[in-house]
């Protein structure tokens, strides 16, 4: 997940997609729980190589005879702020602003989840 100032998007590769091909895209607006959209950006939406792609503009995707399909996303908590008491979550961080590491920073985490259905 990926976000800021106007919203998040996911961006979900399955199935061995190539970097610049996710297969579904979606995007939620801030402050808007459970609504969210395909994303066509074709600009820039974070690949998961930190680079830039064009999202997918679907949200689902057909394999054989079975249908993945994202049927939630939304943001709970937006980060940022200094991590302090009990009022946001702080588990990952940054090394040297590339690489996710699995401990705390001192910043609030953005948290987030999200659905899909097999059929």
């Amino acid at each position: 997940m990926a976000g800021g100032t106007y919203g998040f998007g996911v961006n979900l590769w399955l199935d061995g997609a190539a970097p610049g091909s996710p297969r579904v895209s979606a995007f939620a607006a801030n402050g808007d729980a459970g609504t969210f959209m395909a994303d066509g950006t074709a600009g820039c939406t974070p690949d998961f190589n930190g680079r830039c792609t064009a999202g997918s503009n679907a949200l689902s995707w057909l394999r054989g005879t079975h249908t993945v399909t994202l049927t939630s996303f939304s943001i709970s908590q937006i980060g940022g702020a200094t991590a302090g008491g009990t009022s946001c979550v702080d588990k990952v961080g940054y090394a040297n602003s590339t690489v996710i590491q699995n401990m705390p920073n001192g910043i609030c985490d953005t948290v987030g989840n999200f659905t899909l259905t097999v059929q």
